[in-house]
């Protein structure tokens, strides 16, 4: 299946799309970071609502970069730029905007922890005068409130002589009920760590 045209209906068309999520009953929210709005569309590709446009007032976005619905329903919108969370209900109303603690320049991904928290992968970066230094932090925070309620992850690589850019091989997941598992690569191992609701790992599996 598929949503979307290159020309016609405007309920059908998309800029760029920098996220979508699943909705409860087989539905889906899809960001477009172009338009500025969050599109949403039943189960089977029926275009529903949509909600939001550039702007500072409450309930519209500058550079919306990721979407997130928890299992409540509630859909949340990073703001790339400023690390701004904005929360609206399940039928696209404006409830409350916060700002995230400790975010990084970019949020590279989000994903629902429970009903009312979700977690935040996001990296920043740095120049001084050995190079680029970067910091990866994955924290998981109150949707409501913008409360820290974990932090997983807080991996910095300084800059060095040797190099102008530090990898970090770290990619997590959840299930929507409580868990968190990250995954580290490096050269000589692989290993994935079983998060909950404390901030140290219930398990880990080493490859």
């Amino acid at each position: 299946d598929s949503i979307g045209i290159l020309m016609g209906d405007s309920d059908y068309t998309f800029g760029a799309i920098a996220d979508f999520a699943p909705l409860a009953g087989g539905g889906v929210a899809v960001l477009d970071r172009i338009a500025e709005r969050v599109s949403l569309f039943d189960g089977e590709g029926v275009f529903v609502r949509s909600f939001g446009r550039h702007g500072e007032a409450p309930g519209e976005f500058q550079w919306p970069a990721s979407l997130c619905v928890l299992p409540s329903g509630t859909i949340l919108v990073l703001e790339g730029a400023s690390g701004k969370v904005d929360v609206f209900d399940p039928a696209g109303v404006f409830m409350s905007s916060w700002t995230m603690e400790g975010m990084g320049i970019y949020p590279m991904e989000v994903e629902a922890f429970d009903d009312s928290s979700f977690v935040a992968y996001d990296f920043s970066m740095d120049m001084d005068e050995n190079g680029l230094s970067t910091l990866f932090t994955l924290w998981r925070y109150d949707a409501f409130t913008g409360g820290v309620r974990a932090r997983y992850v807080t991996w910095e690589a300084p800059a060095s002589e040797s190099t102008d850019f530090t990898e970090a091989f770290l990619v997590f997941a959840t299930d929507g009920a409580g868990s968190v598992y990250l995954s580290r690569a490096a050269s000589d191992r692989w290993m994935v760590e079983v998060f909950g609701a404390g901030e140290s790992p219930a398990d880990t599996l080493l490859c």
